[in-house]
């Protein structure tokens, strides 16, 4: 927690100590009001003086009035600083989010980020708020008042002495309990999140298997723990205000009972005023009621502590590129037009279980894997890597074919061209330089990639095209809809290029999805465009179109597509073909044919399937 504040909370300070301030005199005069009280009753009532009732009456409503004017800065400051800090860790979170590799992004669920984005920064804001308005209060004024009680009757201040303790020892043992119980609980509301989230965006495929009592089941028993588990918690933290009041009423109790024994000669030293009883019975209920606003603040503060941590998780996790050595923009521009950025793999690996890699890092420790063990211990097989030692060279231009059979590697390795994810060992190099330390803006403008699964964004088909070139005319996403086959559905459309796509694009089908993220790829001015199985979800007579087109943007730029159909890719340039993650193949068709085995048995079935 204490990184979180040092990193968000320190450009605030000034504001927050204006804030904290402020509380401190609100303090000083909540501290001297029972004085003026005592004052009041035992020179002023007891005296029967009109003039010495109103002077101390005066100053108990200005001291109320400088009170609630310190009060109202603190307030204002306390809820400015929470709103702008929140804000920027909402900020840092989405931004990390959107820059995490997507290896480390995987750890996390939907369901966590988004409540770690929302009820764990509201968590945070919250204690920054409390923290401003209660950190310096609380504490401050129970000490004040056991002093001035002190200074009042040192024996009756003995009270307060006996007291304390037995608050401190119940709020010790129950923020001992309750810090792991919020860490845990909130664990378990991610898995309650992410099994909702699950059922909405699955609801079709729930109903057409008909598990609808599974899943409620499921969500049952998930909903069951938590609610064990809120229960468990809550009884906790409900004993605590009871608790405090009962030992601050028996406290006041004593000091009454005391007060009233000091007729008796044994008990003569106990003999106050009356106006010092009410001035002792107002400094315990201050300190007590204190004590209880520090215990509501330590919650708080524990809930927040493991929210904290849970938000340091992510804004800590290791960018996809590093600063350190990512190249400038321009110098990657004038490399790549130099060299006709062409892709070379040499020696590359890649898994999704990084802990089950028998590889290096590419700029780690010699001998250490992934996951921090020893090499040597590691298991020599090659069961988890979804690539293994591919190595090849991919032209600038023309149409290159990838091809294989489900679970070949296929997509994982567009993804690895994409600069989506870094091998665990070899290197991929674009236009001379190593694709991983390339900035992303760089590799964005000089890369297009269209992924296997087509989900639009919310926004208009114009601006869906256009995306990362702004450049774009009219023309332009004319031509590219018309490369694509999409231009006379989208022109049957109320708005045309102008129609807002929903999120999920439920209204389209998805061979209309497909056609406009295609025509995203031919509007790009790219070098690189890879298309991963983006033919699959369109028909016969469209996709003979398409094709073509690709074959006429494929003489002045690099095409790689991924299929598991032979005959999207026999007149491509180059086909690399790939089996349970190894390069067995690359040629032409016709060398394939002659040369690779697994390309003769995929291109024997398909022929076979098609001539019955």
């Amino acid at each position: 927690m204490f990184d979180m504040l040092k990193r968000f909370v320190m450009p605030y300070r000034l504001q927050a100590l204006c804030g904290m301030t402020g509380k401190a005199v609100e303090v000083i005069f909540e501290v001297i009001t029972p004085y003026f009280v005592m004052r009041l009753i035992d020179e002023g009532i007891m005296g029967h003086s009109f003039t010495v009732c109103m002077y101390y009456g005066a100053w108990l409503v200005a001291a109320a009035g400088i009170s609630y004017g310190a009060t109202l800065i603190c307030q204002s400051v306390a809820a400015q600083v929470s709103v702008n800090v929140a804000c920027d860790v909402r900020r840092e979170l989405f931004s990390k989010i959107s820059t995490l590799p997507l290896l480390s992004l995987h750890k996390f669920s939907t369901s966590t980020l988004v409540n770690r984005s929302i009820t764990d920064v509201n968590q945070i804001q919250l204690m920054i708020a409390l923290a401003i308005r209660q950190l310096i209060r609380c504490p401050l004024l129970a000490i004040a008042s056991i002093v001035s009680a002190l200074i009042l009757n040192w024996r009756y201040g003995l009270i307060f002495c006996i007291c304390i303790p037995l608050v401190a020892l119940i709020f010790a043992w129950a923020i001992q309990r309750l810090s792991r119980m919020f860490t845990l609980l909130q664990r378990t509301l991610d898995t309650l999140s992410d099994h909702v989230l699950q059922n909405l965006e699955l609801v079709e495929l729930v109903r057409a298997y008909r598990t609808q009592k599974i899943e409620m089941q499921r969500f049952e028993d998930d909903h069951q723990h938590y609610t064990q588990l809120l229960e468990a918690t809550s009884r906790i933290s409900a004993l605590l205000s009871p608790v405090t009041f009962g030992i601050m009423n028996m406290g006041i109790m004593m000091l009454m009972y005391v007060a009233s024994l000091r007729g008796y000669a044994l008990f003569s030293m106990f003999n106050i005023s009356q106006g010092t009883l009410v001035a002792l019975i107002n400094y315990m209920t201050q300190t007590l009621l204190a004590i209880v606003y520090i215990s509501n603040l330590m919650l708080v503060f524990t809930k927040a502590s493991a929210a904290s941590a849970r938000v340091m998780e992510i804004c800590t996790c290791k960018d996809s590129t590093s600063a350190d050595h990512a190249l400038a923009a321009d110098a990657l521009v004038d490399a790549s037009v130099s060299t006709n950025a062409q892709y070379v793999l040499e020696h590359v690996s890649f898994t999704y279980n990084p802990c089950s890699c028998t590889s290096t890092q590419a700029a780690g420790t010699k001998g250490a894997c992934l996951c921090g063990m020893s090499k040597d211990k590691e298991s020599t097989a090659e069961e988890g890597f979804a690539l293994t030692d591919i190595t090849c060279t991919i032209p600038a231009h023309g149409f290159i074919g990838v091809v294989g059979s489900v679970g070949s590697g296929k997509s994982t390795l567009l993804a690895l061209l994409a600069q989506l994810y870094a091998p665990q060992k070899g290197v991929i190099r674009f236009g001379g330089y190593d694709l991983s330390q390339l900035d992303s803006n760089v590799c964005s403008q000089n890369i297009c990639y269209v992924p296997q699964t087509t989900e639009l964004l919310q926004t208009s088909i114009r601006d869906f095209i256009s995306l990362g070139n702004d450049t774009l005319t009219d023309a332009d996403i004319t031509n590219a809809l018309k490369q694509a086959c999409a231009f006379d559905f989208v022109r049957s459309l109320d708005r045309g290029v102008d129609t807002i796509v929903t999120h999920g694009s439920a209204q389209m089908s998805g061979g209309q999805k497909q056609r406009l993220a295609l025509a995203r790829a031919f509007a790009s001015r790219a070098s690189h465009i890879l298309l991963d199985d983006s033919l699959s979800a369109l028909d016969a007579l469209t996709e003979q179109k398409v094709a073509q087109h690709l074959l006429n943007r494929a003489k002045q730029s690099c095409v790689m597509l991924v299929s598991q159909q032979i005959s999207h890719v026999k007149c491509a340039d180059m086909t690399l073909v790939l089996d349970k993650g190894h390069l067995v193949g690359v040629g032409t068709h016709a060398e394939l044919l002659q040369s690779c085995k697994v390309y003769q048995e995929l291109y024997e079935t398909q022929h076979a399937y098609t001539r019955e």
